[in-house]
């Protein structure tokens, strides 16, 4: 599996430290897809799930992140620098953690899943906004932690 950046093809399997500054846009809909090592994107670009898994085993940094449902997976951590990221369903599992140092918006009515011992973190510098949860059931079920309490 490989995801295309405007100044060339990365591998998803990062063995190194990879930085790109330009767009990079991942859509993740099926299967499972698995990241290692620290992948840093500072351009714009979003990384999307939808269905299947995507498993973040390494350290990876993203300008944007959309989550409407599969899951989000793994011991590593992902971290959201962007002024856009959304999780509007889905399930975020595993022994890692989800850092929010930008903008997080918790939005629909679908279920948000925090289960196992998932870790969903906001950085002293990040927002969360929390809108639009339907019929009620926009809530998040958790397992376990939502750490520095800010949401």
């Amino acid at each position: 599996f490989f995801f295309q950046a405007e100044d060339g093809i990365r591998h998803y399997k990062v063995t190194g430290v990879q930085t790109c500054a330009l767009p990079i846009w991942l859509l993740l809909s099926n299967g499972t897809t698995t990241q290692t090592g620290v992948l840093t994107a500072t351009g714009s670009g979003d990384i999307e799930l939808t269905n299947g898994t995507f498993e973040v085993d390494g350290t990876l940094t993203t300008p944007g992140y959309a989550q409407s449902g599969g899951v989000l997976s793994g011991v590593g951590t992902l971290t959201l620098t962007g002024a856009n990221s959304t999780w509007t369903g889905g399930v975020m599992t595993g022994s890692g953690v989800t850092e929010n140092a930008g903008t997080l918006t918790l939005s629909g009515g679908n279920f948000k899943d925090l289960t196992t011992s998932r870790t969903l973190r906001n950085d002293t510098n990040g927002v969360v906004n929390w809108s639009n949860t339907g019929n009620g059931n926009g809530r998040i079920r958790t397992g376990d932690e939502i750490g520095r309490a800010h949401v």
